[in-house]
């Protein structure tokens, strides 16, 4: 529900997560881009990420999100869970990076500009005409209805 790249993910800090206003905030560093973007967050994604949280251990050496026996995860970790899911969906030449392509399709309703802020891509009529504010955002990602748009790709 996200368009997030896995290593934005990955690397999530508590930081960088704002619960309440539903939305990340990434840096310039923190992005493939090079480019600061926002990512705003559709309820679901608010409750899982309420439940990781709740399991997460209250004191840890690190302020990532995501975490693998109390560290941060690393590239590798995201392996056999992505083989177990793919096999449990049938799509088993699925890339992790193909959701965010699944997530693009099913944003082709909301404006380009938006659309494009959000994936962080440069180009977009963002860029020429102002500032997106958050309530734009948090509107345009929770008039995506993903189950009608889900056929569209196949996912």
């Amino acid at each position: 529900y996200t368009g997030a790249r896995r290593g934005e993910l990955r690397c999530l800090t508590l930081g960088q997560l704002d619960l309440s206003g539903r939305m990340i905030r990434l840096s310039n560093a923190d992005t493939k881009e090079g480019a600061a973007k926002r990512i705003p967050l559709r309820m679901e994604v608010i409750e899982t990420l309420v439940e990781v949280l709740r399991y997460r251990k209250s004191i840890s050496p690190t302020d990532r999100v995501f975490l693998k026996d109390g560290a941060p995860l690393v590239p590798h970790h995201f392996k056999r869970p992505w083989e177990r899911a793919r096999a449990a969906s049938g799509f088993t030449n699925l890339r992790f990076h193909d959701l965010r392509h699944t997530w693009k399709t099913n944003a082709m309703s909301i404006d380009r500009g938006v659309r494009m802020a959000i994936l962080g891509h440069s180009g977009g009529t963002h860029e020429g005409y102002g500032f997106l504010t958050d309530t734009r955002l948090l509107e345009a990602v929770d008039s995506i209805d993903f189950e009608r748009e889900a056929n569209s790709y196949g996912l």
